[in-house]
């Protein structure tokens, strides 16, 4: 009887540690068979990636020479650096970015620079013509 408890008492605590262990080491992939099951009769949204696609995608972590953190957004074996600007995050970088729009995205980003250049330009022309016509008023009142 003592045996028997002795037992037990290795027995389970081994089997659950096994199991934790394992489940620890295939999280991964236990994840993407998890996620395949759940999302196996949805289809993506127009303009969004694949939903093969997406339930590959991975989050990395790197430290660099000075042994700081970055992070990177991984699919297949293309990764991906997560930059914050402005308190937003932008995932690659810009050039990466610019190339993946369309061409009436492309567009309209452009236009919509060179309209705040433009809008710029003009409200430090307008406050230099002010400047300018108040002194002249200035000079005329006296």
């Amino acid at each position: 009887m003592f045996i028997k408890l002795i037992k037990a008492l290795i027995k389970w605590p081994l089997v659950t540690i096994s199991i934790v262990g394992l489940t620890y080491s295939y999280h991964d992939k236990l994840e993407r068979i998890v996620n395949g099951i759940r999302f196996y009769g949805i289809k993506a949204e127009d303009s969004f990636i694949d939903k093969n696609k997406a339930l590959r995608l991975r989050i990395y972590y790197n430290f660099n020479e000075e042994q700081n953190l970055e992070t990177y957004l991984s699919v297949n074996d293309h990764q991906l650096p997560v930059y914050k600007r402005k308190n937003k995050i932008i995932v690659g970088t810009a050039e990466y970015n610019f190339n993946g729009f369309t061409e009436r995205e492309k567009t309209y980003l452009c236009s919509v620079k060179v309209s705040k250049n433009l809008e710029k330009r003009m409200s430090n022309k307008q406050s230099k013509n002010a400047n300018f016509f108040s002194e002249l008023y200035d000079l005329v009142a006296d």
